[in-house]
């Protein structure tokens, strides 16, 4: 998991910061870090539905100064939960709270909520993956990203052999 990764180099460099899951359908972030995929704790969804405060969705990661989201919660329906302001809300008082936010999300070209989530970022870095990911795939994810006026800041290879 790279985002994972980069934002442990981020905490263990001294930065406050929040790693969120937005996949429902496969959830990684927490998994990754051993918090129990079971549960039905508030999570992302339960903060989208504010059924939540931000305060009770975040878990500790078990490393100093980096905080989890999970995309655990009541619901399977990310996309059904997008609430603009909702969003932009709990983004603008998680950016008080944390230096950098990270969100690993699915695919943008086959989930629709990346894309929503992206608006309400500063920027996002494209990961492709060699060998699968397409050289059209990677122009349509910058287009899309340009036309919604997304600052794209770079792009990450994963899975290079050499």
């Amino acid at each position: 998991m790279i985002n994972a990764n980069i934002a442990l180099i981020l905490a263990q460099a001294g930065k406050k910061v929040l790693l969120v899951d937005l996949d429902m359908e496969k959830p990684g972030v927490g998994t990754f870090f051993g918090l129990d995929a079971a549960s039905k704790t508030p999570g992302l969804s339960g903060l989208l539905s504010e059924h939540a405060s931000l305060k009770d969705a975040v878990k500790p990661s078990g490393t100093a100064n980096l905080s989890l989201l999970p995309a655990s919660g009541d619901s399977d329906d990310l996309t059904g939960l997008l609430n603009p302001v909702a969003l932009k809300k709990w983004v603008a008082e998680a950016k008080q709270k944390y230096d950098f936010i990270i969100f690993d999300g699915p695919p943008l070209l086959v989930s629709p909520e990346s894309k929503v989530f992206a608006t309400a970022l500063d920027g996002v870095i494209l990961l492709a993956y060699y060998g699968k990911t397409s050289r059209p795939d990677i122009l349509e994810a910058v287009q899309q990203f340009r036309a919604a006026r997304i600052p794209l800041w770079g792009t990450i290879l994963n899975g290079s052999k050499g």
